[in-house]
């Protein structure tokens, strides 16, 4: 296990909507398929208190400097989320850096942040003097229908039990709130790219979709669950949720962004996202 040594756990069930029928996928990925939900996820895996060591060692956050591509990017994220006019407050789960905070209340809208990374959370402060709070989504103190919209860019993959989490911030959204989700993007349609891989053997393209954790590092992204499109909009209406739109988080560049219209089309109307990541901005019911 590299340098950290870390404990592993085993799963009973689908860590989102706690099924217990899963099908395993790959035994050298350690990676199973939820049959009711349809989801991805990794069994065993690394405990949450050898993620949270994971995300405070390394000093990422502590030597992170935004810049003004940073900004940009967050700009044109934050612009896709205000077309839909959410309402104040605006929570930004595992806000990094507090980024997405600041700008918003930039704007004039009254937002919140929370991180689990004590560097995260310094850090936040030191730059922005944005306080967020901590801990896990379920952990903070939230009141019932106190939210007007709710963001997570490329959290939702990584939460312990994603469906518990979603559920509380369910509770604590108003009735047409809005939940914004970014997430990477684990359906076959990316390997159109890659012909080598069409008829090439399971794990090998499994593995180029979700990739494989390195536990020899001192800072990663570790994913946890892995969502195709298909599941991740079933994850999202079960919860009760009417999708308003669902296409491609492709904010690196102005230059791709000016695909980003006829991308998204393709996902709405063809079913074909072939993105790194997806976004799926929807509206709670009353």
């Amino acid at each position: 296990m590299g340098g950290y040594d870390g404990v592993m756990e085993t799963l009973s069930a689908c860590p989102v909507c706690s099924a217990a029928g899963a099908m395993l996928e790959s035994d050298r990925l350690a990676l199973w398929r939820c049959q009711a939900c349809g989801v991805l996820f990794n069994n065993p895996r690394p405990t949450q208190e050898f993620i949270e060591r994971n995300y405070n060692e390394g000093q990422y956050y502590a030597r992170f400097k935004p810049d003004q591509v940073w900004e940009e990017m967050w700009q044109r994220r934050l612009s896709r989320v205000l077309e839909h006019e959410p309402r104040s407050p605006i929570l930004d789960v595992s806000a990094g850096i507090g980024t997405a905070v600041k700008q918003l209340r930039e704007k004039g809208y009254e937002a919140l942040g929370s991180e689990i990374s004590k560097e995260a959370l310094a850090r936040a402060q030191q730059l922005y003097g944005v306080e967020l709070m901590e801990g896990y989504p379920e952990q903070l103190p939230l009141e019932d229908e106190s939210l007007g919209c709710i963001m997570m860019w490329h959290v939702f993959e990584h939460l312990p039990f994603p469906g518990k989490s979603l559920r509380y911030l369910a509770d604590r959204l108003k009735p047409g709130g809005l939940l914004v989700i970014a997430v990477p993007n684990a359906g076959l349609t990316r390997l159109w790219k890659y012909p080598r891989l069409w008829f090439g053997p399971r794990d090998a393209r499994l593995e180029k979709i979700v990739g494989r954790i390195d536990y020899g590092k001192k800072f990663q992204e570790i994913h946890l669950i892995h969502f195709s499109p298909p599941a991740l909009r079933r994850v999202i209406e079960a919860a009760g949720f009417s999708v308003l739109h669902h296409g491609v988080d492709n904010v690196l560049s102005r230059w791709r962004d000016r695909k980003l219209a006829a991308r998204n089309l393709a996902a709405k109307w063809l079913g074909f996202n072939d993105s790194l990541a997806q976004l799926l901005i929807a509206r709670k019911t009353a």
